[in-house]
């Protein structure tokens, strides 16, 4: 005894002399994963027992949480996540000087009307966004027979006498609407339990351990999680094959480590959500038929401000090999994803797929024809399709594309009212074949289209009315089709037509060709994987100057005056704007910069990473 009094007494002495540098060095050198307790705190419980031990940290979600959890909502640190959003793109225009007195004006608009609510809540705004204070989680576990179970986690740390006031609250109205309160003791730990009032008895079930609430919609997860907790050696998520293969390709690289993750097993979650109910069980047969119990899961990562992007996802399908029925009918096929020759150099964003569509179409007619009888699709497609257009679906249609599908949009700055154009490219086989489909297509619209000749080329714009706009009869607002060489262009937009006319007659003014694209491309082609099936290139400048026209322009501050008439928080806005405009369009768009995104099929299922870089 003596000795252990000499020992604790020493550590303190230690402890004394050494605790500022103790600090800085463990706790900010790691503020992800260390809970937020001082180190006076954790050493005076390490020695209160007769020996130095170190207090051991709760696990983590991945190794708390229970196999059988089949989706989860993850973040890996609140106020860390915090800190990053600011080191975006985003944060860092709403930290600008220059937008610094906008902003806070707007922000004390929506506190004001936050307010209304604290004195019901019983905290304040500031309060509730200081509860969370490392690893926040939202999971949806699916026991064996039985209903799916909610489970949330949240670490308050120094946060939890504001959450404490927000569980007493949430107590009292459910004691008031008639809920019968109970509580049990399971590892030292009370857990609260709540039964709604109703035949349904729904329960409610949390506590709160080392700081954490743990909120649960069954005590007896809650309990499980509690064992493992307290170092019981259940299988938890990461033990969960399909979780731990998605999460493998979704990890990035070493720099780029996420603040979000996500988990999803849709059959999972399916076959749990029908254990109670006999007619939902006999749907649950049929996914073998459709191949829809192959499909294993999906998940993804986002990481945001690391050191060359602003930020990097990550999103993986999880599949099966061979793959089957529903899962086979995706059918995606590489292929050259270089931006075409027409494609204008200044889009705001491009697009392009190559999808086997012969195949897709083969497969669903084998599956539907398997339901509903041999040539069941094919009856339908010529009963509704060929006899209606007069063509062959199959072969003048489904055959006459290469597979390849293109999409791109283009703002239109200089426009009294900010507009944006849309296309989408099919690319044929053979333009000049084709073209006799094109012409027998368009007849049977002669009435609502109309010719025009541009550069040497031709296009038709739609004449007939439409919804909810009024453009009256330039076609360079209406839209339009087009036969370019081997390529249809269908867009919203006459006008965008006749750009990528225009650029297909100087190929250097091409996207192609611009260098912000080449930039991105070379980002994109070693992270792709096995040959891309999709790639995107997206400049968010183009739109932010959209959106920043948008405020400015006179339609939307009329409207914005009229709505502050009759709604206060309009008002509170339409007075921040007034008293605080909009710095200059380029004080904004200096922390912008390109991104992209590609989508490759790789032996596991298909992989999809988007980055955006970082402008310094």
């Amino acid at each position: 005894m003596v000795q252990a009094s000499r020992l604790q007494s020493t550590a303190k002495h230690a402890v004394a002399r050494h605790e500022a540098a103790i600090e800085t060095i463990f706790f900010q050198e790691n503020p992800v994963f260390v809970p937020r307790f001082t180190v006076a705190g954790l050493l005076s419980l390490a020695l209160s027992i007769t020996s130095v031990t170190i207090a051991a940290e709760r696990p983590t979600s991945s190794k708390l949480l229970p196999k059988a959890t089949a989706a989860c909502l993850r973040i890996a640190d609140a106020p860390g996540l915090a800190k990053d959003l600011k080191k975006t793109a985003l944060g860092r225009i709403l930290q600008d000087p220059k937008m610094k007195p906008l902003v806070g004006q707007l922000w004390g608009t929506v506190a004001k009307e936050l307010s209304r609510f604290e004195e019901r809540l019983g905290v304040t705004t500031d309060e509730m966004l200081s509860i969370p204070q490392g690893e926040a989680v939202l999971a949806l576990v699916t026991p064996e027979d039985e209903a799916p179970v909610l489970v949330a986690i949240l670490d308050c740390g120094s946060g939890m006498p504001a959450m404490q006031k927000l569980i007493d609250r949430g107590v009292k109205a459910m004691e008031k609407r008639g809920s019968k309160a109970s509580s049990e003791k399971h590892a030292d730990t009370e857990i609260k339990i709540y039964l709604a009032a109703g035949r349904r008895q729904r329960q409610l079930a949390f506590f709160v351990k080392d700081n954490t609430l743990v909120v649960g919609s069954k005590a007896q997860v809650l309990k499980n999680l509690l064992d493992v907790w307290n170092g019981g050696d259940a299988k938890t998520l990461s033990a969960n094959e399909r979780y731990a293969a998605i999460m493998k390709h979704c990890r990035g690289a070493k720099n780029e480590k996420p603040q979000i993750s996500w988990f999803v097993d849709p059959v999972s979650i399916a076959k749990s959500a029908a254990s109670q109910s006999p007619r939902a069980q006999i749907g649950l047969a049929l996914l073998p038929t459709l191949g829809l119990d192959g499909f294993h899961g999906l998940g993804g990562t986002v990481a945001l401000a690391t050191s060359k992007y602003d930020a990097v996802t990550h999103t993986h399908m999880l599949l099966e090999k061979p793959r089957r029925g529903i899962v086979e009918m995706l059918a995606l096929k590489s292929g050259d994803v270089t931006p075409e020759a027409w494609v204008p150099g200044d889009v705001a964003n491009y697009a392009t797929i190559h999808w086997d569509v012969k195949t897709t179409y083969e497969k669903l007619g084998k599956m539907i024809d398997s339901f509903q009888g041999e040539g069941a699709l094919a009856k339908r497609v010529k009963r509704d399709i060929s006899d209606r257009l007069e063509l062959d679906f199959e072969k003048d249609l489904l055959a006459a594309s290469t597979g390849r599908f293109t999409y791109f949009s283009r703002f239109d700055h200089k426009s009294k009212t900010p507009a944006q154009g849309h296309m989408l490219a099919i690319h044929m086989q053979d333009g000049k074949a084709f073209k006799k489909t094109m012409t027998k297509l368009l007849k049977r619209a002669d009435s609502r289209m109309k010719k025009k000749s541009y550069a040497g080329e031709k296009y038709y714009y739609f004449t007939g009315k439409l919804p909810r706009r009024e453009v009256g009869d330039d076609p360079a607002q209406r839209p339009s089709v087009c036969l370019l060489g081997d390529v249809v262009l269908l867009s919203n937009r006459g006008s965008l037509i006749e750009v990528s006319i225009r650029t297909s007659k100087d190929s250097s003014k091409s996207l192609a060709q611009s260098l912000d694209y080449k930039l991105i491309a070379g980002k994109a082609k070693p992270r792709s994987g096995s040959k891309p099936v999709m790639f995107s290139f997206n400049r968010p400048e183009e739109g932010l100057r959209f959106a920043y026209n948008l405020v400015s322009s006179e339609r939307v501050r009329t409207r914005l005056a009229d709505g502050a008439k009759r709604n206060n928080f309009f008002k509170g806005v339409n007075q921040a704007l007034k008293e605080n405009p909009l710095p200059p369009f380029k004080v904004l768009s200096r922390y912008v910069a390109p991104g992209g995104s590609v989508l490759s099929d790789e032996e596991t299922g298909l992989h999809y990473m988007t980055f955006t870089l970082k402008r310094e």
